[in-house]
């Protein structure tokens, strides 16, 4: 009965071994396939959610200088430019911080995007 019973498990872990053999191979042709996509998806996201942070910033700014002109030309003509300056002032500020961190991070997915890639992992991991 010794017998059976050792031949029976054999069997079974022999199967079991095998089916798991059978999932490896599958999840490595997966990762193999699925991988490559991801990476690239990961550097096309990056890229486009940076560059249109870049873009915002720079709509701030340019934002900034139209207050600023309209500023001068409110001054020169009705000597109230205070508001326009204290406004301009704070949304060209807030274009050069969005534009500044977006440009820092979009040179990173630009030249170095392993590093990019690593650090996106990271986030997702833990």
């Amino acid at each position: 009965m010794t017998d059976i019973t050792c031949s029976s498990l054999e069997t079974i872990s022999t199967q079991a071994l095998e089916q798991m053999k059978e999932w490896v191979k599958s999840a490595e042709a997966f990762t193999v396939e699925q991988v490559p996509l991801l990476v690239r998806e990961m550097i096309e996201f990056g890229t486009v959610m940076y560059a249109s942070g870049v873009a915002l910033g720079v709509f701030f700014l340019l934002t900034c200088a139209g207050l600023m002109f309209a500023a001068y030309r409110l001054d020169k003509k009705y000597k109230m430019a205070a508001g326009c300056i204290i406004f301009g002032a704070m949304v060209g500020i807030a274009g050069f911080i969005v534009t500044a961190f977006n440009l820092v991070d979009l040179y990173k997915v630009i030249f170095a995007p392993r590093l990019y890639i690593l650090q996106e992992l990271g986030k997702v991991i833990g």
